[in-house]
């Protein structure tokens, strides 16, 4: 979260969830599901997708 904001200047914000659940979501479109990959992301790979957006 800190990376983010530091590289891109873009305010983050963590909601609370369960079950191992970890999505990163971009106005509401979702840019990053572990559900669907299976592992926590790698934060330089979540940067790119984030300046792609």
């Amino acid at each position: 979260m800190d990376r983010i904001k530091k590289d891109l200047g873009i305010k983050t914000k963590l909601k609370p969830s369960g079950g191992g659940v970890f999505e990163i979501r971009v106005n509401g479109d979702l840019i990053y599901s572990k559900i669907q990959t299976g592992q926590f992301p790698d934060e330089f790979d979540i940067i790119e997708k984030l300046k792609a957006q």
